[in-house]
C-alpha cells in the first residue's frame, strides 16, 4: 500500500515504531525510492522501516497483524484492475485489521472521475466506516483529489491537543513537514474538512457500491475518464456542509477559528 503524502509525517512523528510498506514492485524502494530521499525522507532506509514486497491488499488479508494506522493511496479508479483496491471487501479486511482507535486513510481522485464514480467509491468506503471522514485538496477552489478517513470507532479530535503536540520538541520535524505542504497550524490541517459521512446519507443515496463480486466502479469510471468536473463534486458535496461538533474538540476560540477557515472555502 503505497502512500504519498502519509509517510512524509508519519516518518517523523515520534511515537511511531515501526513502519510497514507493501510495494508490488521491488524496483522502487530500491531504485527510484532512493531518488526522491529528499521528498520522502529517505523512509526506506530508516530503522523503523521493513519493506515488504507483495501487493497490499494480498498482505493485510493474509497477515495476522493489526496496526494503528492503515494508509492506502492506489491508482486511479479507471485504470485496469484497480476497482479492486476500493471494494467493501478490501476496505473490510482493513478494518478488521486495526487496533482500537486505529484509522485507514485512503487516497481519491476527483479528477477525471464521474460524479457517479466519486459517490460509488465514498459511498462504499462509508458503509465500512459510517462515521468517516473528507479531507479535501481544493488549491484555488478547484477539487482536484481527497483523502478519506475512518477510524474503528469514532473519530475525536482535539484540536488544541494536537496544536501543543506540534509545539514540542520531538515534534518540530513533523511540524516542518506539514510547513512543506502548506500547513503552519492544526487548525490550517484540520481546515481541510469537506464532509461527514452522517451528513452525507441522502449524497450517497442510490450509489452503486463497488464490491468484489462487481467491481462496478471499474466501469463507472473509465466512463469518466475525460471528465474534468473536480471543481463542480467538490461544491456538490458542500451543499450538505454542517460543522461536526461532535468530531472537532477544543477552546472556545479555537473552534471558532476552525470554522471560519472551513467555512471561508464555501
Amino acid at each position: 500500500m503505497r502512500s504519498r503524502g502519509h509517510r512524509r509525517v508519519l516518518r517523523y512523528l515520534p511515537s511511531v515504531k515501526r513502519i510497514v510498506i507493501c510495494e508490488l514492485e521491488k524496483l522502487v524502494p530500491a531504485h527510484v525510492a532512493p531518488q526522491f530521499k529528499k521528498e520522502n525522507y529517505n523512509v526506506v532506509n530508516d530503522p523503523r522501516t521493513e519493506i515488504i514486497i507483495d501487493d497490499g491488499r494480498h498482505f493485510v488479508r493474509t497477515t495476522r497483524e493489526k496496526f494503528d494506522i492503515i494508509t492506502s493511496d492506489p491508482v486511479d479508479p479507471w485504470i485496469k484492475g484497480s476497482a479492486a483496491l476500493y471494494t467493501e471487501e478490501y476496505f473490510r479486511t482493513c478494518r478488521e485489521h486495526l487496533n482500537p482507535g486505529g484509522a485507514m486513510a485512503l487516497w481519491i481522485p476527483f479528477y477525471e472521475c464521474s460524479p457517479a464514480a466519486i459517490k460509488s467509491l465514498i459511498a462504499t468506503f462509508f458503509r465500512v466506516f459510517p462515521e468517516g471522514i473528507i479531507w479535501s485538496n481544493d488549491t484555488l477552489g478547484e477539487g482536484y483529489d481527497a483523502v478519506l478517513f475512518g477510524q474503528a470507532g469514532p473519530a475525536r479530535i482535539d484540536v488544541d491537543a494536537v496544536q501543543r503536540r506540534l509545539e514540542r520538541p520531538d515534534y518540530l520535524p513533523a511540524a516542518q513537514s506539514l510547513r512543506e505542504t502548506g500547513f503552519g497550524s492544526a487548525i490550517e490541517l484540520f481546515g481541510t474538512f469537506a464532509g461527514y459521512a452522517p451528513f452525507l446519507k441522502e449524497w450517497v443515496r442510490g450509489a452503486q457500491i463497488n464490491s468484489d463480486r462487481n467491481l462496478r466502479l471499474q466501469y463507472l469510471a473509465g466512463t469518466g475518464f475525460n471528465y474534468f468536473l473536480s471543481a463542480e463534486i467538490l461544491d456538490d458535496i458542500f451543499l450538505y456542509y454542517s460543522f461536526p461538533k461532535e468530531i472537532f474538540l477544543g477552546s472556545e476560540e479555537t473552534i471558532l477559528d476552525l470554522m471560519d477557515i472551513i467555512e471561508r472555502r464555501y
